[in-house]
């Protein structure tokens, strides 16, 4: 199902490091073959220093002066560093093996290469216009009663469309060997709550736009009254916004935790019917108890379930389906699903290249089996073994660095070297890729392709349930350009698509690659011990193993921060 990424232990991803610990000239616009031979001694390209700016004064311009005078920001692209062009790359580099994998021997491989062949064939496509969500559609125009909106809330989240409520199953924050159902706010077209309740221009723009945007995915649909309908559906956004948490609030794992007995929710159900929801979830009668992460929003959005004409939570799930389906329809419905998510919202002028959206798109919902092409191709063992080495060094260097700590106490220093020394380390791949052989794929069948996907992940997550935790599960595919601690498993992550020139060169000397790498490493094991952080213990159990007066120390060193940042 969708995971709504939840404060209490869900992975913190950290794409945004590589632009500031890449410096020296490190390359972001040039990833070809070529500059790794650059590369292979000190780490440092000298052809995007700036010799003009002295170092003392500016290290930055220094570092990255020339490379910064002479690249521009890709139409495609909101920004452009180290990451976006790493993850270019290897984007790229996924091209080439997923045009050629049908042509494999291989099954899985075939199976890569026909997702990819389907979002490619753009004649198809655009010949089946709106054909392939037609039946999802009628499924919408006959719900006739709350209780049949209730299941088609869970059905429709099961199948990628984001509702009201989002329903995502994970390690229990307070018993970390035992998965459990959360239940979290959702069901917004734009980003965030703010976007509908501030009155700052941009916002008030934002919101013209996206009204604009929702009547013309109805018209694209055939519905009548697109303007009207659309300002209904705004509405009652509005109102979903006005009674969710603020970001803020969602950040502490502490609040987001309120365990609550199945029977009891059905018990004070209104005229959202929980029975019918989670019976169509598929989760009933396998859990006792679920987690609300929101429970005022819960309450609240029960007001709005009995309060709002059906008539308007049809158009709001229409709505929904179409802005979830858009991007893999014909152009009209492409075209239009870009303009506002991706010009309105990012400020990107151009959409990106047919392949690369493919790209995107297979390693988003078939990534273990396109990461694991990936990996054979460009991530060997040997480089695996040198970075657990580089890791192991950092907590080593950390563990002295607790140590020597001035202001906590002995008993926390007791807990967080527990906590050190048991952080298990993913470096590359899994151990165990994840088997697909259920999964049908056809190569002119997108938008099947994408709710078969979706549908397998949404089953995957349900056969967790009531078995042990698998810890060896990835919450990122192996090509990501990115990096993630999880409080839940007290794990640090580092998929081989980070660990490429330039931000990890293998042939490079080891300081190159403990000044770059090394710390993304150090601020992944950093967020083990941040403020959301510290609330969990060595076995990723939410859990206050700091003293108070610690905490107060430590919020006193860090407001100084906070104040120099503001």
């Amino acid at each position: 199902m969708p995971v709504f990424p939840k404060a209490s232990a869900g992975p913190v991803r950290c794409i945004g490091l590589l632009i500031t610990i890449c410096c020296l000239g490190a390359q972001a616009h040039d990833l070809v073959p070529s500059t790794v031979g650059a590369l292979q001694s000190s780490g440092i390209i000298s052809e995007n220093l700036d010799p003009i700016v002295r170092p003392q004064d500016d290290f930055f311009g220094y570092a990255n002066g020339s490379w910064l005078n002479k690249v521009a920001i890709p139409d495609d692209q909101s920004s452009w560093g180290v990451s976006e062009a790493m993850t270019q790359k290897a984007l790229e580099q996924l091209r080439d093996l997923m045009a050629a994998a049908v042509q494999s021997s291989d099954p899985e491989e075939q199976k890569v290469g026909r997702f990819y062949a389907s979002f490619m064939n753009e004649t198809r496509v655009d010949a089946l216009g709106l054909e392939p969500i037609r039946a999802e559609l009628q499924s919408i125009d006959a719900l006739g009663d709350r209780s049949a909106l209730s299941t088609a809330l869970a059905s429709l989240a099961q199948a990628g469309v984001n509702t009201p409520v989002a329903l995502s199953i994970d390690p229990d924050p307070r018993h970390s060997t035992h998965y459990a159902v959360t239940l979290s706010q959702s069901g917004l077209g734009l980003p965030d709550r703010d976007y509908y309740l501030r009155d700052a221009a941009r916002f008030v723009a934002v919101r013209r736009s996206y009204r604009d945007y929702i009547a013309q995915l109805l018209t694209l649909a055939g519905e009548p009254d697109g303007a009207a309908r659309a300002a209904r559906v705004l509405d009652l956004e509005t109102r979903l916004a006005r009674v969710q948490w603020s970001a803020t609030e969602n950040l502490d794992p502490v609040r987001t935790y309120n365990p609550l007995a199945v029977s009891l929710l059905e018990h004070h159900a209104g005229p959202l019917v929980w029975e019918r929801y989670l019976e169509a979830a598929g989760v009933r009668t396998k859990v006792d108890f679920v987690i609300l992460a929101q429970p005022s929003y819960i309450r609240g959005l029960e007001t709005l379930w009995g309060t709002t004409p059906l008539e308007t939570w049809r158009d709001y799930l229409r709505v929904r389906l179409l802005a979830a389906r858009a991007p893999y329809l014909g152009a009209p419905f492409a075209r239009t699903s870009f303009a506002f998510e991706g010009t309105v919202l990012n400020g990107i002028p151009q959409q990106k290249e047919r392949w690369l959206r493919a790209v995107q798109l297979v390693d988003r919902l078939f990534g273990e089996a396109s990461g694991k092409m990936y990996v054979a191709r460009y991530f060997p063992p040997e480089n695996k073994a040198k970075v657990e080495t580089l890791v192991r060094n950092i907590l080593a260097a950390y563990a002295l660095r607790i140590d020597q700590l001035d202001w906590m106490s002995e008993s926390t220093k007791r807990e967080a070297r527990a906590k050190l020394a048991k952080i298990h380390i993913k470096v590359g791949y899994p151990d165990r890729w994840r088997d697909y052989s259920n999964l049908r794929i056809e190569a002119d069948d997108l938008v099947g392709n994408v709710r078969r996907a979706t549908l397998f992940e949404t089953a995957r997550n349900l056969a967790k349930l009531g078995q042990p935790i698998d810890v060896g599960e990835w919450q990122m595919t192996a090509p990501t350009v990115d990096a993630y601690y999880d409080a839940s498993h007290n794990e640090i992550v580092f998929p081989a698509g980070i660990l490429q020139p330039p931000a990890y060169v293998a042939e490079a000397d080891d300081a190159f690659n403990y000044g770059a790498t090394g710390a993304t490493i150090g601020h992944e094991i950093s967020h083990g011990f941040d403020e959301s952080g510290d609330k969990f213990d060595s076995d990723g159990n939410l859990h206050n193993w700091w003293t108070e007066k610690d905490h107060r120390l430590y919020a006193q060193k860090t407001h100084r921060l906070v104040t120099q940042y503001d």
